[in-house]
């Protein structure tokens, strides 16, 4: 068999496409050589989303655990994997990755009474809410961030954009970030100011949270240059009313809006100015 440098070995995989996981796979059966990269290819997301709703969360969670023993064993899946999408109730604390760009915490229907409340009593909070700050410590490269059904107080809110950088000199790269069935528990006097958060190039999505006024009131997002407004069923004036805010906030800065479903926010309520693109025109 003819010798192939590794960049040329790399060139040849990269250059089939990505859907085409049949050939990616033949690669990694060539040679010792040609694994690393093929694995790289084929191995680069890992969802543990796949379960019959009526699948309890117990049961769920043991799956996790059996996964995360699996990936320690495994140094292809510790160096390759990227993306990991998991319930998000399934504890972080002893998976290994470290290289991941991508971390999306869902939850499904099904599971939503299953939300984590983060309560700090006597000075030691909630485990799993500090499973959650040190993996995301343990992957300063994440770039895409999704928190589903968190009930979040305001000193896990700043653990959460410490460990990604928001709260340095230099800007964060995350670059998504996501909350969804969240509920944001922070008590907040009359004159509080809000805090910076720093980022070069931010997306934020908003699913169907509850106080997101606090939440707006405690933080202001340095370059938040997309918003997306989705899935909101309880759509009370409050809420409508921060996320009108939000976007008044941001309306010199933002790039693309997009608005599915807010039948509740008054086109009048917000002082638009250009934007380049609006997917729900108001």
């Amino acid at each position: 068999m003819p010798f192939f440098s590794a960049e040329v070995i790399d060139t040849i995989i990269d250059a089939i496409p990505e859907e085409d996981k049949a050939t990616i796979k033949a690669c990694s059966l060539v040679c010792r050589s040609w694994r690393p990269r093929s694995h790289f290819r084929l191995l680069t997301t890992i969802s543990l989303m796949s379960y019959p709703e009526n699948m309890t969360a117990d049961a769920v969670r043991r799956r996790g655990e059996e996964f995360a023993k699996l990936a320690k064993d495994s140094d292809t899946l510790k160096t390759t994997l990227r993306r990991l999408v998991v319930p998000h109730f399934v504890s972080l604390e002893h998976f290994p990755f470290t290289n991941l760009t991508t971390l999306l915490l869902y939850t499904q229907r099904c599971w939503r009474e299953a939300l984590i409340v983060i309560k700090v009593a006597n000075e030691s909070p909630d485990p799993e809410s500090q499973h959650l700050i040190s993996f995301l410590r343990k992957n300063p490269h994440i770039r895409q961030l999704a928190i589903d059904a968190f009930q979040m107080d305001k000193k896990f809110l700043f653990n959460v954009f410490d460990a990604i950088g928001a709260l340095k000199d230099e800007p964060s790269k995350l670059q998504w970030l996501s909350f969804d069935r969240c509920v944001f528990d922070l008590t907040l006097p009359d004159d509080a100011k809000p805090h910076n958060l720093k980022f070069y190039d931010l997306g934020l999505r908003l699913g169907d949270n509850r106080f997101f006024d606090r939440f707006v009131r405690a933080f202001r997002i340095n370059n938040l240059h997309r918003i997306s407004i989705t899935d909101l069923e309880y759509q009370n004036e409050n809420k409508v009313e921060a996320i009108a805010t939000l976007i008044n906030q941001h309306r010199k800065e933002l790039r693309r809006l997009s608005l599915v479903g807010l039948h509740n926010l008054r086109p009048e309520a917000i002082c638009m100015c250009p934007i380049p693109c609006i997917d729900s025109p108001l």
